[in-house]
Parts: C-alpha cells; sequence; structure tokens
C-alpha cells in the first residue's frame, strides 16, 4: 500500500498485481545505497512539498479507506472528492501553471 500510496503522489505508475487470495505483489518504491539514504528522503520530501497539500491529504485519506472499503465504496468517495477539488484554487493554480509551463504555486 505504501508503494502505491507513494506512486501515487508522485505520479510514478507502479504496476501491481493483487492475486486471486488477496495477496500483493509489491516493489519498492526506491532503493538506495545507506549512506545515501538522509539525502534521497530529502529530495523525495522536497518533491512532496512542491505538490498540493490538499490533493495529497485527500489521496492519503482515500488510501486509508481502501484498506478496510469495497471498492464501489471508495470510488463513490473519490468521486465526491475529485468534485470538491475541481475548480479549488489548487485546481486552478496547477492548470494555469501547466499552461504556462511552470511550477504551480500552491497554498498552504
Amino acid at each position: 500500500l505504501f508503494n502505491t500510496f507513494a506512486s501515487l503522489l508522485l505520479g510514478i505508475f507502479i504496476v501491481w498485481v493483487r492475486h486471486f487470495l488477496g495477496n500483493i505483489q509489491q516493489l519498492a518504491n526506491k532503493v538506495v545505497p545507506s549512506e545515501n539514504l538522509l539525502s534521497e528522503t530529502k529530495a523525495w520530501a522536497t518533491k512532496l512539498a512542491q505538490r498540493s497539500s490538499q490533493a495529497l491529504s485527500q489521496t492519503k485519506k482515500i488510501m486509508r479507506m481502501a484498506l478496510d472499503s469495497t471498492y464501489e465504496e471508495i470510488f463513490s468517495v473519490e468521486a465526491k472528492i475529485q468534485n470538491r477539488l475541481v475548480g479549488s484554487p489548487d485546481n486552478k493554480e496547477a492548470v494555469v501553471a501547466f499552461f504556462q509551463k511552470r511550477p504551480p504555486k500552491f497554498q498552504d
């Protein structure tokens, strides 16, 4: 679940397969030598800090709910959250920044 969450947050697509018995084949998010762990962690945190905190918190909420909810329940919650976020100041900033080819400046 962590790797899926990290993938959603960073926009990295990691394929994972759910087996019939509910086992999940997980992939490591990233493997680094121990001497690089702190610098890599800080770099990852910097990337996260540049994302919309509103979108990140809602993604985290959905991922946590997915642990004990049905697909239909999560799909419904995700649709409601998506509808609420579309048109938000962060969403508008992301779209404008994309077309202006610049990094977005999200609200805190």
